[in-house]
């Protein structure tokens, strides 16, 4: 039941025919295995220079992967002791799930079968299909995680390595090819069963195995961390703040006037309750601790001259990160290189990036001499020059705060617009920023900021786990660059002697 004339397929064969080595025949019996697609692009072979690859299903036992269910909305509930999994707890940025946005369901929705388990590998299939994450459960919260039917859990072979495979699985090989037998046109894609079929740049040297599968393990931990240190740096503010009760707040006509502002969100009690514990802590003003503020540098030709950039590391280019290169874990993850014919000014030691428009309130404090530059959108907080060193923790108190603000959902109450609003530097004079104790100011510091020597070849949890969070961004940078140039090897078949690969 073909309806469609096969001409688009037929001049795309012909037309790419003298570019392959072998041409290759479209057979019937393959389009309509192929659920009747005429659409070439779905015939397409992604091929590297490597033949040594595995298809995914050869590292899966005999039922290769269990799918979810869905439940519809009824099964919704506020809080339980069931969470559910969804597509977008899964994405390309991390490479754990994220359960902190789970949604909860109903107890009596519960299917045991279903149950993700520490260290289960899903990959997503509709959607944002290939997605893939390991699921990390160091503590028990108690709560069991189920997932969407847009997501398999994976029943992998007991003498495969999980990490391994995870690295395979988020290689752009693995993507392109799933992308390619996706039927294209709808808004949704939907790629069912086919990643079984998608092939993996194996090697199965047990070096190559054994240094890939300790970096993204350490990787994993290490966002994993990042994540809870975030969330112990807020519970900190949290026990600070409600030390002190709220008491009922009127909005008088002459505040209005004052702040000349009219959106009700600025006015709500959570904001008003907020300043009030603030300012009965005590308070400073950004001024006052040592700050000033500046909007990051204009990308615009007219300033930059002749410029490009590339996401490959180059030494004589600056290393650009924009705001949205922050993710919700308060690390940076994408790094781009911008040459430029004129001289533009960096973020160093000691100054804060904050993102100023769209997601607003995400931070990222510079603690030792990386330098790097931003756009426009981002706002930069920088301590007096002569003061930097000595106003590191003061820093990290300002930028961890002003997230803290963004956590609790006060930043987006003070931003003004849409799309995500924006806090320009006009609004800035209305924040205050609490006198907390010596104690936790100085805990705050440690969890964000705490240097040791970590071999990424090996992976001890115990070492990791007394990181910083931003040495933690570091070394997870590292860890991310070092397997991509393995499997760029590997799948180039050019990998090199193992002496050769060094953080």
């Amino acid at each position: 039941n073909i309806t469609m004339c096969p001409i688009n397929m037929y001049n795309y064969y012909m037309s790419t025919k003298n570019k392959r080595k072998n041409g290759k025949k479209i057979n019937i019996s393959k389009i309509v295995s192929n659920n009747n697609s005429l659409s070439p692009s779905n015939y397409r072979d992604i091929n590297i220079k490597n033949n040594k690859k595995l298809k995914i299903r050869s590292f899966l036992k005999d039922l290769p992967f269990l799918r979810g269910y869905e439940t519809g909305s009824s099964a919704y509930v506020e809080n339980s002791k069931l969470a559910f999994i969804r597509t977008s707890n899964i994405n390309r940025i991390s490479s754990i799930v994220n359960n902190d946005s789970c949604i909860f369901l109903k107890p009596m929705v519960k299917d045991e079968n279903r149950i993700i388990a520490h260290e289960d590998i899903l990959v997503v299939t509709d959607a944002n299909i290939s997605d893939s994450a390991i699921f990390i459960k160091l503590t028990d919260n108690n709560i069991d995680y189920t997932f969407s039917s847009g997501v398999v859990k994976l029943n992998i072979k007991d003498n495969i390595d999980k990490y391994y495979l995870l690295t395979l699985l988020r290689d752009n090989y693995f993507k392109e090819q799933l992308l390619a037998v996706t039927p294209k046109g709808a808004t949704l894609k939907h790629s069912g069963d086919k990643f079984l079929e998608c092939f993996l740049p194996h090697n199965d040297n047990e070096w190559v195995i054994k240094k890939l599968s300790n970096v993204m393990k350490n990787i994993c931990h290490m966002e994993y961390l990042c994540r809870n240190k975030l969330l112990e740096i807020f519970s900190i503010y949290d026990n600070e703040l409600n030390s002190f009760d709220s008491t009922e707040h009127k909005n008088l006509i002459s505040k209005i006037l004052k702040n000349k502002r009219i959106d009700a969100g600025f006015y709500s009690s959570s904001v008003n309750d907020f300043f009030y514990k603030v300012e009965a802590i005590g308070s400073n003003t950004l001024k006052d601790l040592g700050f000033i503020i500046k909007r990051g540098p204009n990308l615009a030709k007219r300033d930059l001259g002749r410029s490009i950039q590339t996401n490959i590391p180059n030494k004589k280019y600056y290393r650009l990160i924009y705001p949205s290169d922050i993710s919700d874990s308060g690390r940076i993850v994408k790094e781009t290189y911008l040459g430029t014919s004129n001289k533009i000014w960096q973020l160093s030691q000691g100054d804060i990036l904050f993102s100023g428009e769209g997601n607003v309130g995400k931070t990222f404090v510079i603690c030792d001499n990386l330098n790097f530059t931003t756009n426009f959108h981002g706002i930069i907080i920088q301590p007096i020059k002569n003061e930097k060193e000595l106003n590191l923790d003061r820093s990290i108190f300002v930028a961890t705060f002003l997230y803290y603000m963004k956590h609790i959902g006060i930043m987006d109450k003070l931003s003004v617009g849409g799309q995500g609003g924006s806090f320009a530097i006009q609004y800035w004079d209305i924040l205050r920023f609490p006198n907390i104790s010596i104690d936790s100011f100085k805990l705050i510091a440690k969890l964000y900021n705490n240097a040791k020597d970590v071999d990424l070849f090996s992976f001890n949890f115990e070492d990791i786990k007394t990181l910083g969070i931003y040495q933690l961004n570091n070394l997870i940078i590292k860890g991310n660059n070092i397997i991509e140039e393995i499997l760029s090897d590997i799948k180039n078949d050019s990998l090199k002697p193992e002496h050769l690969y060094i953080l």
